[in-house]
């Protein structure tokens, strides 16, 4: 027991002097030289030519078109989330009719793609 308590005591003053912080080493104030930047005016432009993955892009618009055709609800968000944690019963009555108008749209939608000439 007598060992364990040495051994204990001189890794615990082991570690104090290795683990001694060390000064941070702050560089010489001074000015940096990016060298010659070129003086250029970029152009973007916010239409990117999809080229070759064209079609991801269409199926990517189409399953949303599918999921969320109808506008988001920003009023009705921002209402809930700047409420405490009360909300009135006809907030909660919203809500329902969206979801519940978002599931009508995508069955019909769904099932009339599947009657479609193309299934």
């Amino acid at each position: 027991m007598a060992v364990e308590l040495c051994l204990l005591l001189l890794l615990l003053f082991c570690g104090s002097t290795v683990s001694e912080v060390q000064p941070i080493y702050k560089p010489p104030p001074g000015t940096l030289d990016f060298g010659f930047v070129p003086a250029k005016t970029y152009d973007t432009g916010a239409y990117h030519e999809p080229g070759p993955i064209g079609i991801l892009f269409k199926i990517v618009h189409a399953f949303l078109y599918l999921v969320q055709p109808n506008p988001f609800p920003q009023d009705l968000i921002r209402k809930v989330a700047q409420q405490k944690f009360g909300n009135t019963q006809g907030d909660y009555q919203k809500q329902i009719d969206y979801l519940v108008s978002q599931y009508n749209t995508t069955k019909d939608k769904a099932l009339s793609d599947l009657n479609s000439k193309y299934f």
